[in-house]
């Protein structure tokens, strides 16, 4: 077994926010005031689930966000 022999930390001013408690409820808010300017927010940097968000996922986001807004289907991914 090997041993941690140091440790390097940095504080970036700058960086991919950290998941919080009660962000979903802020989240749903903001897109609700998004769709009412008819715009949409998806994928990691746009739906803001850095949690689960591979670029897979990210792609289905914006598939069914326009399924949603052309066809008027549910989207499952983002939330």
């Amino acid at each position: 077994m090997r041993a941690v022999v140091s440790v390097c930390t940095e504080e970036l001013p700058m960086a991919c926010p950290v998941p919080l408690i009660g962000r979903d409820g802020v989240l749903r808010r903001a897109h609700a005031e998004l769709r009412e300017r008819s715009e949409c927010g998806r994928g990691q940097f746009g739906g803001w689930p850095y949690e689960s968000c591979n670029p897979g996922c990210s792609c289905m986001q914006g598939r069914q966000a326009a399924d949603t807004e052309f066809c008027g289907t549910s989207e499952e991914v983002l939330w």
